[in-house]
């Protein structure tokens, strides 16, 4: 799964939320999603507790071109007051039992380079207990804060700047269980993951500029490498 890809999964969750926060009309909704964002988007019911907080049941959303997306038993999301805010308000939303979805279905778990690594936790075959975060409206774009997806087996933490004119500024950092480093190459995990609590390592990423080809910056245990404009497109597995 490329990156552009799940950034465009986390702006039609924006678009999501900021329909339901002023309109909270699940027909707009879905109107708005599929022509602004280019998703299918589905659900089997949605309430609006006390015109605040929103719940969806089994959301599912899918990009037309690819066939790529993101499916949760749960979302919910409530508009909270924060001062960045171009609006004012922002979007605090919350995943439960979530997976991404694939074109190519179920895939290979890959460990061996780094695009693999950068690839791994958006595999098809994951299960996270929550993706959660908040979303901030700002001149020009939108800010990701405190976004995390929990797993088992594996965790992500995101957070930065993402902009309508195709660009980005985003820190992202991937935890790895002990029982997947165990997959790990012994050059790349001395190397390149850093040692966490209960067995854990993690692998922290910053990408910057067009998002379909940013500067990567890599910080690992023993190094810090820089690589300019490099197209983000994992390796397909066979």
């Amino acid at each position: 799964m490329k990156i552009k890809n799940i950034l465009l999964l986390i702006l039609a969750l924006i678009a999501a939320g900021i329909v339901l926060l002023y309109i909270f009309s699940p027909n707009i909704l879905i109107h708005t999603i599929s022509s602004s964002n280019g998703f299918d988007a589905a659900y089997r019911s949605i309430t609006n507790n006390f015109y605040k907080e929103l719940v969806i049941t089994d959301l599912k959303l899918v990009q037309k071109n690819s066939a790529i997306g993101i499916s949760a038993k749960k979302a919910y999301i409530l508009p909270i007051s924060d001062e960045l805010s171009v609006w004012k308000t922002a979007i605090k939303f919350s995943l439960r039992d979530v997976s991404f979805i694939s074109a190519a279905g179920s895939q290979k778990e890959k460990y061996d380079d780094l695009a693999a690594l950068v690839a791994a936790p958006f595999k098809s075959h994951w299960i996270y207990k929550e993706i959660s975060g908040i979303i901030i409206p700002i001149d020009g774009g939108i800010r990701v804060k405190d976004l995390e997806v929990k797993g088992d087996d594996m965790r992500v933490s995101f957070t930065g700047d993402i902009f309508q004119n195709k660009t980005l500024d985003v820190s992202v950092t991937i935890y790895f269980s002990n029982k997947l480093t165990s997959k790990i190459p012994d050059e790349m995990l001395n190397s390149m993951l850093k040692d966490e609590n209960d067995g854990w390592k993690s692998l922290s990423v910053d990408l910057k500029g067009d998002y379909s080809s940013p500067s990567i910056q890599v910080t690992g245990k023993q190094f810090r490498l820089n690589i300019r404009s490099v197209p983000v497109t994992p390796k397909k597995d066979n």
